[in-house]
């Protein structure tokens, strides 16, 4: 995620899930979701 629109901003870490493959990588610029959270379903998870 590198922008924080509102069209974003209500996306869920399920859904934006379930748009990627079985190795889910979020780069989240923004730090617009936890860390925790993500790691906890399974996405590779970077933030600035």
């Amino acid at each position: 995620m590198t922008v924080a629109h509102d069209a974003f901003k209500d996306i869920s870490l399920s859904e934006l899930k379930g748009m990627m493959n079985n190795n889910p990588i979020l780069i989240d610029m923004r730090a617009m979701f936890d860390r925790e959270d993500a790691e906890r379903m399974g996405f590779c998870y970077r933030s600035l």
